[in-house]
């Protein structure tokens, strides 16, 4: 395990084979899990909650409504702003806590 704040072997749990990692701060560290390797904090940042997504076309502005929308129902204390260009329309959303933000992305495949 390599860590460059931190070490983070305290938070590391493990149940009926399976590794968790929980992590309560901003730490900077690489961990092997699964076979899989994540760059803790490098990845995802604890503040990251604004997504920026691109339209283009001549139905840009009715997909940017339309996600829009889709988030606004999905969670209650997201923001958005759409900003429309010559060639399109570039969408800003912006969720309250970065998970929401990673569930959308996933959802929405985006």
């Amino acid at each position: 395990m390599e860590a460059n704040a931190k070490t983070i072997q305290s938070n590391v749990t493990q149940s009926k084979g399976i590794k968790s990692l929980v992590v309560g701060e901003n730490i900077d560290a690489t961990r092997d899990c699964c076979g899989g390797f994540v760059d803790i904090g490098k990845l995802i940042e604890a503040n990251d909650t604004l997504l920026v997504v691109h339209f283009n076309g001549h139905n840009s502005k009715a997909g940017a409504t339309r996600l829009q929308l889709k988030a606004e129902q999905k969670f209650k204390n997201v923001t958005a702003s759409m900003k429309v260009m010559d060639d399109g329309v570039i969408l800003s959303l912006n969720f309250e806590y970065t998970v929401e933000k990673l569930i959308f992305q996933l959802e929405e495949g985006l």
